[in-house]
C-alpha cells in the first residue's frame, strides 16, 4: 500500500513543481523592469563657492546634473545648454531634486584664505531622478507638455508642501497707482535694499552661519544688501545707541536698520540640534524668517523651515552647519517672494517717509502746508504737532531726495516759508527747519 502510494505521489509532485515553475515564469516575464526616470540614484558631486553653503548648493547641482546627463546624454545635454543653465543649474533650489538624509561628503576645504575663502566640496548623494525627469519635460528637452517651467512642483524640506521651481512672483497690481507710479514701485521693489540680522537675544552658536548664508543669497541674486559688519560697527557706536534707546517708539534692530537705509529687514531664528552616532554625525534646523517694513517696524510675515537630517563624517558641529545652512538657503526664495508681494500692498500709497519740520509756530502756514503737500503726495498724516516742532508721515511715489526737492518748490510758492532749509536725512526720514 505504501509502495503503490509513494508511486503516486510522485508524478503529483512532479506535475505541481512544474507548474510552480511556469507560473514564476509568467510573473516574471509581468514585472516591468525599473523605469531609470523614476528611480533615485546616487551621484558624485562637485562644487566651489565664497560660502561652505554655496559650495555644497553648487556640488548637490552638479550630481543633479550626472542625472540630466542619464536621461538626456551628453549630446542633447549641450544642445540645450543654454537653457538648462538658465532654467535649472543657476536658478532651481537643488534640495529639491536630492535626498539630503543620504548625502555624504567626501572632501571639503577652503582652498583661499580666511580674508578670502573659497569652499571645495565633493559629495556622494541620491537624486530624486522622477523629479529630475519632470523639471526636464517641464522645460520641453524630455518629449512635450507638463507644467511650464516656472511651475514645476518641487517638494521641499518640509513635508507635505511644495514650492515652484524658479518662483518668480508676478508683479503686482498697484491699486490706486497709475502707470508712472506703478513703473516706480516695480523698480523700487526690484533696488531695495535688504539687511538680515538675528531678533533679540539668540542663544544658538550658529545663527551667524545662517545670516552669512541669507547674506550670500541675497548677493548671488543680485540685491542690495546691509553687510552684517555694518551692523556691529553702528551696535558698537555708544552715542548712536543711545541715541535709538532714547526713542521708546523703536527696537534697536529698527533703529539701526533705518539708520543704515535699509528698506526690509529680516530676522533670523534658529533652534539647532545635533547628535552622535559611532563616526556618525547628523543635524537638524528649525529656522523661521520673519519679515519686517522698515519705516514701520509692521510684521509682514514669516517663513518658518525644517531641514532635512544633514549627515558629516567631520563632527557634528560640521554635520549642525550644514542643516543650519542648508534650511536658511531653502527658505530664503520663499522669504523674498513673500517680501516682495507683501511689500507691494504696503506700498499702494506711495513709500512711507517721516518728516520732521522744526520751529512751526505759525500755524496758518503749517495749514497751508499741509493743504499743498497734500496734493502732491499720495497721502499725509500728522504724526504729532507743537510750535517747535511738527512730524508727518508722507506716503510718496519718488525718491528721498525728490522729497526734498518737492519741499523747496512748495517753499517758493507758500508765504512764510521762505526760509526753509534741510537740517539732516537719515533713512527714510528727512528734517527740515522751517525758519520761523
Amino acid at each position: 500500500m505504501e509502495k503503490r502510494i509513494f508511486k503516486t505521489a510522485v508524478p503529483t509532485l512532479i506535475v505541481m513543481a512544474v507548474l510552480a515553475i511556469l507560473i514564476t515564469g509568467c510573473a516574471t516575464k509581468q514585472e516591468a523592469a525599473p523605469d531609470e526616470g523614476t528611480v533615485d540614484r546616487v551621484f558624485q558631486g562637485r562644487g566651489e563657492g565664497p560660502s561652505l553653503g554655496r559650495a555644497m548648493a553648487a556640488a548637490k547641482m552638479d550630481a543633479v546634473r550626472q542625472a540630466v546627463l542619464l536621461l538626456i546624454g551628453s549630446e542633447r545635454e549641450a544642445a540645450n545648454a543654454g537653457l538648462l543653465q538658465a532654467e535649472l543649474y543657476e536658478s532651481a533650489n537643488p534640495n529639491a531634486f536630492v535626498v539630503n538624509d543620504g548625502m555624504d561628503i567626501l572632501y571639503r576645504e577652503n582652498q583661499g584664505s580666511i580674508r578670502d575663502p573659497r569652499f571645495v566640496m565633493e559629495i556622494e548623494i541620491p537624486v530624486r531622478v522622477a523629479a529630475v525627469k519632470g523639471r526636464l519635460d517641464s522645460l520641453g528637452v524630455i518629449g512635450s507638455g507638463g507644467a511650464s517651467g516656472a511651475q514645476a512642483l518641487v517638494t521641499t524640506g518640509n513635508p507635505g508642501r511644495t514650492e515652484t521651481a524658479n518662483q518668480q512672483p508676478e508683479e503686482p497690481l498697484y491699486a490706486g497707482a497709475d502707470e508712472k507710479q506703478a513703473q516706480f514701485l516695480q523698480r523700487y521693489l526690484q533696488e531695495m535694499t535688504w539687511m538680515v540680522y538675528y531678533g533679540g537675544e539668540t542663544s544658538d552658536p550658529y545663527i551667524n552661519q545662517g545670516i552669512a548664508q541669507a547674506n550670500a543669497y541675497l548677493a548671488e541674486k543680485g540685491y542690495l544688501l546691509v553687510d552684517a559688519a555694518q551692523i556691529e560697527r553702528v551696535k558698537q557706536d555708544q552715542q548712536m545707541v543711545a541715541e535709538a534707546e532714547m526713542s521708546q517708539e523703536l527696537s534697536l534692530i529698527q533703529w539701526i536698520a533705518q539708520s543704515l537705509n535699509a528698506d526690509v529687514y529680516l530676522e533670523l531664528e534658529v533652534d539647532s540640534q545635533g547628535e552622535t552616532q559611532g563616526q556618525n554625525h547628523y543635524g537638524t534646523a528649525n529656522i523661521i524668517v520673519k519679515i519686517y517694513e522698515t519705516s514701520t517696524a509692521q510684521l509682514l510675515g514669516s517663513v518658518p523651515y525644517r531641514s532635512d537630517r544633514s549627515f558629516s563624517r567631520i563632527s557634528q558641529s560640521d554635520a549642525i552647519g550644514n542643516a543650519v545652512q542648508s534650511a536658511v538657503y531653502s527658505a530664503m526664495p520663499v522669504a523674498v517672494a513673500q517680501a516682495r508681494d507683501l511689500l507691494a500692498q504696503v506700498f499702494q500709497r506711495g513709500i512711507r517717509y517721516e518728516m520732521i519740520l522744526l520751529n512751526t509756530s505759525d500755524s496758518r502756514v503749517m495749514s497751508n502746508l499741509r493743504s499743498r503737500l497734500r496734493s502732491e503726495v499720495g497721502d499725509l498724516q500728522t504724526l504729532s504737532q507743537t510750535a517747535d516742532e511738527t512730524r508727518y508721515a508722507v506716503y510718496y511715489f519718488g525718491r528721498l531726495d525728490e522729497l526734498e526737492d518737492l519741499m523747496y518748490s512748495l517753499s517758493d510758492r507758500i508765504p512764510g516759508m521762505e526760509n526753509l532749509w534741510l537740517v539732516m536725512t537719515r533713512g527714510k526720514t528727512i528734517t527740515f527747519d522751517m525758519g520761523m
